[in-house]
């Protein structure tokens, strides 16, 4: 059998045994979804060398008096409520720009938080505990004791534990990442925090390091004084952290962290941080 004519619009489409690709006489490629869409006429060579003439409308092609229909594209699964609140993470950690794979620690951080505060609805106020304090509280408006209900309380502290968690995972490093500011490897990390040379926090088990005690690829000067005294005092990392690098009247104005790289002295910011515990 001769092969038919082509026309100018026509393309060559060979037939292999596996996979989609084709191509034309340009050498472009081409499939048979594009040649559909096009309406082009098809001359196809089946695998026993048979040619075929075949013609595609929008959405059909026809082969020798077979119709094969173009498959329609499958819609994404819609996203259910767990893998929105998994994506609203991930957007939160790229925001405050925490690594992905530091996400568990963030939720652990956030958890044990939530589990250091009494829910407001395991512990409920009485109306006459609420007529003392429109009395007694001393507020401007006490019509706010109204609108105060346990849900929006637990609500609340929810929030601030979430802001707290990456807060604090904002404000440090893990011992991978310290290690490559101060170039060393992390078994010298290690070893400094033993000594009190660097001050390590720990999350389940993991070292976490404020970014403050570093300046310039260095610990900062002075930072054996204040970790030993940051050791025998009770102080919430967080608190540390904004201490050592908010502007300090005690410090002619400047922040600790400022103050000790300017050669300080650093019994003047551990005289100050044992005020701040005190208070």
């Amino acid at each position: 059998m001769s092969e038919p004519a082509k026309a100018p619009s026509s393309a060559r489409v060979v037939s292999r045994p596996r996979g989609r690709r084709r191509e034309n006489p340009e050498g472009a490629a081409i499939s048979i979804d594009d040649a559909a869409k096009r309406n082009l006429k098809l001359h196809l060579v089946a695998a026993s060398g048979e040619t075929i003439t075949a013609s595609g409308s929008s959405d059909l092609l026809t082969v020798s008096a077979r119709t094969f229909k173009r498959k329609a594209p499958t819609a994404a699964p819609k996203a259910g409520p767990r893998d929105q609140v998994a994506q609203a993470v991930l957007d939160l950690l790229a925001d405050v720009g925490i690594p992905a794979e530091e996400g568990p620690r963030l939720i652990d951080h956030v958890r044990d938080l939530l589990r250091s505060t009494t829910s407001s609805q395991s512990t409920p106020v009485s109306q006459a505990d609420v007529n003392y304090l429109r009395q007694h509280a001393g507020l401007d408006d006490p019509s706010v004791i109204d609108d105060w209900n346990p849900q929006s309380e637990d609500q609340l502290r929810a929030e601030v534990a979430v802001a707290n968690a990456t807060t604090f995972m904002m404000g440090t490093l893990s011992r991978e990442e310290a290690a490559q500011l101060l170039n060393r490897d992390e078994s010298v990390v290690s070893r400094r925090v033993s000594n009190g040379q660097l001050l390590a926090v720990y999350r389940d088990g993991r070292p976490r390091f404020p970014r403050w005690q570093f300046h310039n690829g260095q610990a900062l000067p002075g930072l054996p004084a204040v970790i030993d005294a940051l050791s025998t005092l009770d102080m919430d990392t967080v608190a540390v952290s904004s201490f050592m690098v908010r502007p300090n009247d005690e410090l002619d104005g400047l922040p600790p962290v400022d103050y000790l790289v300017g050669g300080g002295d650093p019994d003047a910011v551990v005289a100050l941080l044992e005020s701040m515990a005190r208070s």
